[in-house]
């Protein structure tokens, strides 16, 4: 998720891993920080990292932080 001189945000997503059964899901929060602001990208990221060994992810909601500066060129 990175691109040249973009402005850095901050992403609090929470979201369910785990089994297909709401009851032996996880809920999780985690903060990603990305250069721009591409949801989609960020959402593919978060299921990417969550969804080893064909485990479930289902985001719950993204809720931005705010940006705090620019990325490094």
């Amino acid at each position: 998720m990175k691109g040249k001189g973009a402005e850095v945000h901050a992403w609090l997503v929470s979201f369910l891993a785990g089994s297909d059964s709401p009851n032996h899901s996880t809920r999780k929060e985690c903060v990603f920080l990305t250069d721009g602001v591409d949801l989609g990208q960020l959402q593919q990221e978060v299921e990417l990292r969550y969804s080893v060994g064909g485990r479930n992810v289902d985001i719950l909601e993204i809720k931005a932080l705010g940006p705090f500066g620019n990325s490094k060129t």
